[in-house]
């Protein structure tokens, strides 16, 4: 019964998240930034209304008891009373001054969130690990720079709210969108006016904070701490996948940049190809000066060049020479070399194929150039994604 709970658990998050559209996002990431990140967080105004007691751990679904005394605090209040009760019964018979009833105070039901596991999508540019780590599983801390609007800061942190400020030279970068047009620098930054930035310090768990520790730090001020989520995780709640990375490297290299070298020069072979067609379909035309009227033109007509008519020669059209044939041949391998970073082997692919050791040396030797380490890596962290929400949950639903 357990893992049918589990499960369908794990299907209402990825449904009530829309978690396929998460990850298109971060293979999109990856495919042009080489790096994407997803936080597993705790929204603590999330979830559902609940009447709490602030005082105990008292909880309960039904709202109508929000304003009420908190059965749990009256009982013990009724506990205390009771015993003091007897005390001062038993002062009495021994002839002392009895100590007199306690003043207990039972606090009220208050309504709060529950609270809800979310996950949130970063843009890398604004993910700072731990400078020394080659694995994100392994960084000690990561930092993340938040841009928020200022009266949602003043909202998180109310008694640093009179001290929250606009940060000066606020804006939007999106390194995705800058990738996509490297060759015309298409892009532009939105400023925002009216934002603060906050940095979210997330540390992993360590002996003197077993949960780990997050501390949001904005204006040189140090906002709030607050204990960490992710005590059995033994990692940070940020989860990586990469297009292709070096073992001793933490940030990865993207598709675009592996490929833009040889898109280029494809682009460059097709614009030749192009004006080779176009000499083909409107030759040039030699003429001397004066044997042609521009009457005679007409808008179809192609380049004419008038030159000496001493030089003796009639009106002619220039031979063409022909394209070599390994310009073709040329296009076909660039076009074949940019498809085969982004494909994968004939056994991922579930292909039977030969078991001898010179084919196997082959096929090895084709997925290192393809990206067959990299699913292999982002298939593992998304097990270990899911396996860090199954332990979120079962500490913070029991």
């Amino acid at each position: 019964h357990g893992s049918i709970v589990a499960n369908a658990f794990l299907r209402y998050f990825d449904n009530h998240h829309k978690m396929d559209l998460l990850w298109s996002v971060m293979k999109f990431q990856d495919v042009y930034t080489g790096n994407s990140m997803i936080e597993l967080t705790w929204d603590p105004m999330g979830g559902r209304s609940i009447a709490s007691c602030l005082t105990c751990d008292y909880i309960s679904d039904d709202l109508d008891l929000v304003g009420i005394p908190c059965p749990d605090c009256a009982d013990i209040a009724a506990q205390a009373v009771d015993l003091a009760a007897e005390a001062d019964s038993i002062a009495l018979s021994m002839g002392e001054a009895p100590g007199g009833m306690p003043d207990v105070e039972v606090p009220n039901l208050v309504e709060v969130r529950e609270g809800c596991e979310k996950p949130v999508v970063h843009q890398i540019e604004n993910i700072f690990p731990d400078p020394s780590a080659t694995n994100i599983k392994d960084a000690r801390f990561v930092i993340v720079r938040m841009n928020v609007p200022l009266s949602e800061a003043r909202e998180m942190f109310p008694e640093k709210a009179p001290y929250l400020r606009p940060s000066m030279g606020q804006y939007i970068d999106d390194i995705t969108y800058r990738t996509l047009n490297l060759d015309t620098n298409d892009w532009s930054s939105t400023v925002l006016d009216d934002h603060i930035t906050i940095f979210k310090y997330v540390e992993k768990p360590t002996s003197a904070n077993p949960g780990g520790r997050i501390v949001y730090i904005a204006n040189q001020l140090i906002c709030d701490e607050r204990p960490g989520y992710f005590k059995d995780w033994d990692r940070v709640p940020f989860f990586s996948n990469h297009w292709w990375k070096y073992p001793t490297r933490l940030w990865a290299q993207s598709f675009v940049d592996s490929a833009a070298s040889r898109q280029r020069e494809l682009n460059e072979l097709e614009t030749n190809l192009r004006e080779y067609q176009e000499l083909i379909a409107r030759p040039k035309l030699l003429a001397p000066v004066g044997s042609m009227s521009p009457d005679d033109w007409s808008s179809r007509t192609a380049q004419v060049v008038f030159y000496n008519r001493n030089a003796g020669a009639e009106p002619h059209i220039p031979p063409v020479p022909n394209m070599p044939q390994s310009v073709y041949e040329r296009r076909d391998a660039f076009q074949s070399d940019i498809q085969e970073h982004a494909t994968v082997t004939a056994a991922e692919a579930g292909a039977q194929t030969d078991d001898s050791g010179r084919a196997l040396a082959i096929l090895q030797a084709s997925g290192d150039q393809q990206i067959e380490g990299m699913l292999k890596y982002n298939r593992s962290e998304l097990a270990e994604f899911y396996r860090c929400l199954l332990v979120l949950v079962q500490e913070k639903y029991r």
